[in-house]
């Protein structure tokens, strides 16, 4: 948590209870973390969005005080979508949505079917089934409880959080612990299907952000969604790898402020 005014964290009762921060003021933008990460990423990001727009970032199912889903990962996605939508439906009127990762996946699973609710679109080294994620993120699990040598792995091949080498013990045991969320997450991502992407052409303004240092084949595949989106606006972030909101916030939040300045305001409800 921080103490800059306009930070809150709230409690939203839907299906389960949903865990959700909110950073700024202005017109609303939902942003959704990546696999390993949680609604905290967004805090850089949001420093810069303030006084023009207002994010607000839940938490993912079984991360930080959002419900676990059990052991069942067949649902895993429909669960998170689901913590996307009743986030939506609180705001009343349209919003911009954001998704880094895995949460760039669900927000193309929103985008998709809830045209309606979304001003617009803003995907951050999106994973995406049938581009490079079925081979790259999938986890070995058995019963779904991952060893520690497959999530080693997964953020080595990804360069999530900077590869398992950079990231901090403490946050390792922490990832450890949450080796169940994760593999869900990474399992949902390789078994689901997004089919049509390109219907979102000529309906959202989209935004597909990517690091100049991130691995080829995530780089190639953002390119690659670009092209099955046709009104995207592809933007490259120099020096930048895969955790580019948080090691880029301020990169990030100047093309995110620049795309959406092409975008009209949303009317009051």
């Amino acid at each position: 948590m921080r103490d800059t005014i306009g930070f809150m964290r709230t409690t939203i009762d839907a299906d389960r209870r949903i865990d959700v921060f909110e950073f700024g003021h202005g017109e609303a933008i939902v942003a959704l973390h990546c696999t390993g990460g949680n609604a905290g990423q967004w805090k850089r990001v949001a420093d810069h969005l303030d006084g023009k727009f207002r994010t607000v970032a839940p938490n993912f199912i079984g991360v930080g005080r959002t419900e676990q889903l059990g052991d069942d990962s067949q649902h895993w996605l429909e669960a998170d979508i689901s913590v996307v939508l009743a986030i939506l439906e609180k705001q009343h009127r349209p919003v911009h949505l954001m998704g880094h990762s895995y949460g760039g996946h669900v927000a193309l699973n929103v985008a998709l079917n809830m045209k309606d609710s979304l001003k617009s679109l803003i995907l951050v080294e999106p994973a995406v089934p049938g581009g490079n994620s079925a081979g790259r993120f999938s986890i070995n699990t058995t019963s779904m409880q991952s060893t520690v040598s497959d999530l080693v792995e997964f953020f080595d091949r990804t360069g999530a959080h900077g590869g398992w080498s950079s990231i901090p013990e403490s946050r390792r045991a922490k990832l450890i612990a949450d080796r169940f969320t994760l593999a869900a997450q990474i399992n949902a991502i390789v078994e689901s299907e997004l089919p049509e992407i390109g219907e979102i052409a000529g309906r959202l303004p989209c935004a597909i952000i990517s690091g100049a240092d991130t691995s080829p084949e995530i780089h190639q595949h953002c390119n690659d969604l670009s092209r099955m989106i046709e009104s995207a606006q592809r933007f490259v972030v120099p020096d930048a790898g895969h955790m580019l909101p948080i090691t880029h916030a301020k990169e990030v939040a100047e093309i995110t402020l620049a795309h959406l300045e092409k975008t009209p305001p949303v009317p009051a409800a």
